[in-house]
């Protein structure tokens, strides 16, 4: 019975009494190894990318990935000993190949496993990964659902019967129907997964609602990048701005997506904000530099802002252009485009503003003075 048990359960089980303690620390017990005190942190990668017509193929095709890196944390504690964690690192990524025919082509991919002979992930693990091993691991798979079904059995496995999962990270570039089937699988399938700590979207189109209302966000997030992502069926430049991104705790990134001016002022949290975008003024930049001087930060901070075309330069013709806002007694200038901001809670700042009169770009930049 233990052998079918998740982790959760089988700890709950064990804590029972002493007689069921013992048979499941057993040394001749099957499932003693699973009662070791292993952690992971887990990397899901989600990538699609279109490949031109060539000499092997006549026409476009789509290429897709599926990659699940895993380190493991395992600590045995021995009752005369100090614990001795171990670390073990597995990086398995489930691909789709171009068509069957180069898929039975033995000289094709030949350092590549077929997925189907490890359908169940006990086997994968037991007959590959029991060793430590740092390199890449493919498995070929003949279609989308091929791939998503070993990718799902594997997650189950790793999350419920192998590890603990206590960090998540997903990165999601050019494949918005792989991540939509991640978050389908993550909420239909007994998959005990932390909430992610980061993510990375990039080129995809997304429903905000039903990506960010999962239980993979289910308690915020600490760090997220945003480059060319969209709202389903709107316009490929409309910012989306759900709450989980506005509370980011230590990290976001904002490239290409058409900010406004408020949107700017919503960030609450985030430590470090770097954000690339061609509709930012130099109005919105003074504003948030007002935010800053009125409130009390969570330091340190570190905010960028890169003005992507030449809109804004002739708004800009100097630092004090965007000190609008802030009392003159709480800046301090320097000569090379610079400033030492001390806000109303005596909070120290440097703040710069960066261009060439040649260019059509220019940076802003503040963060903590230590």
């Amino acid at each position: 019975m233990y052998s079918f048990l998740g982790l959760r359960d089988l700890t709950q089980i064990a804590r029972t009494n002493s007689r069921l303690y013992s048979i499941a620390h057993s040394e001749k017990s099957p499932i003693r190894h699973r009662m070791q005190q292993r952690n992971s942190e887990v990397t899901i990668e989600l990538v699609k990318s279109v490949v031109k017509p060539q000499e092997d193929h006549g026409y476009a095709f789509e290429l897709y990935r599926i990659g699940i890196v895993s380190d493991i944390f395992e600590c045995q504690v021995d009752e005369n000993s100090e614990p001795n964690p171990t670390r073990t690192h597995f990086d398995n990524n489930f691909s789709v190949k171009c068509c069957d025919e180069h898929f039975d082509n033995p000289e094709k991919f030949k350092d590549e496993l077929v997925a189907s002979d490890y359908i169940e992930p006990h086997k994968c693990y037991k007959e590959n990964f029991i060793v430590p091993r740092f390199e890449d691991t493919y498995f070929k798979c003949r279609n989308l659902e091929e791939a998503l079904l070993h990718a799902k059995n594997h997650l189950i496995f790793l999350t419920n019967y192998y590890a603990t999962v206590r960090k998540i990270k997903i990165i999601a570039e050019g494949g918005d129907s792989l991540l939509d089937s991640l978050v389908s699988i993550i909420e239909s399938e007994d998959i005990n997964v932390a909430p992610v700590s980061s993510a990375f979207f990039g080129a995809i189109s997304i429903d905000s609602k039903a990506v960010f209302n999962s239980k993979l966000f289910s308690k915020g997030i600490e760090a997220i990048t945003y480059e060319e992502t969209s709202e389903v069926n709107k316009s490929c430049h409309e910012f989306i701005f759900p709450e989980q991104i506005r509370k980011a705790r230590k990290f976001v990134k904002i490239s290409d997506q058409d900010m406004k001016d408020e949107q700017l002022l919503l960030f609450d949290n985030a430590q470090h904000m770097d954000i690339v975008d061609r509709k930012i003024s130099i109005q919105g930049i003074a504003k948030l530099i007002q935010k800053v001087y009125e409130n009390k930060m969570n330091e340190p901070i570190k905010y960028q802002i890169h003005h992507s075309d030449g809109s804004g330069r002739e708004e800009a013709k100097s630092i004090w252009d965007i000190m609008e806002f802030v009392s003159d007694g709480a800046i301090e200038y320097s000569e090379d485009e610079s400033a030492t901001l001390t806000n109303k809670s005596g909070q120290k700042f440097i703040v710069k503003l960066n261009y060439e009169p040649s260019s059509t770009e220019f940076r802003f930049s503040a963060c903590s003075s230590n």
